[in-house]
């Protein structure tokens, strides 16, 4: 993929969730742009990794970047845990997120998760959404790569946001 398109691909990745993270996920609208920014993510982070490992810690900077900005004090990275990596079908890798709702109503969560090499370079990341977690409870949402990974691969929370 060119760098045009690739930027085009991230332009519309950080936007999607810029928005979808000032929405309510209480609505059925809100849910439904959490859900488009998560999917609008990982086709960033795929046609990043087309262009190679810059562009790809690229993309994940900037949805983090986006997730920060949108969160206007929102952010919720402290809440929130993921497992290590287990082995999942084709050679991806997944991960489970668990996110503590510590505000005083039910709420939904976008979390971006980065699977990293032994050397803290970026592999793959994903963005999930854990919806309708009741106040002061807990809720899962399952991280995968989009690609096979291997050797050592290490998952880390690198934004989290409550909408």
């Amino acid at each position: 993929m060119d760098a045009k398109r690739t930027t085009a691909a991230l332009v519309l990745a950080v936007t999607a969730l810029a928005s979808a993270s000032a929405c309510s996920s209480s609505s059925p609208a809100g849910s439904a742009a959490a859900s488009a920014a998560s999917a609008a993510a990982s086709a960033a982070v795929s046609a990043a990794q087309s262009a190679g490992q810059s562009a790809l810690a690229s993309a994940s900077a900037a949805v983090s970047s986006a997730l920060a900005s949108a969160a206007a004090g929102l952010d919720v990275k402290k809440d929130v845990t993921v497992s290590e990596p287990a082995a999942a079908s084709g050679g991806k890798v997944s991960s489970t997120v668990k996110v503590t709702n510590s505000s005083g109503s039910q709420a939904s969560f976008l979390v971006t998760v980065s699977f990293r090499d032994s050397s803290g370079n970026i592999l793959d990341v994903d963005v999930v959404t854990v919806e309708n977690v009741r106040a002061g409870g807990t809720g899962t949402a399952t991280a995968t790569s989009h690609r096979s990974l291997t050797g050592t691969v290490k998952a880390q929370v690198d934004a989290a946001v409550r909408t």
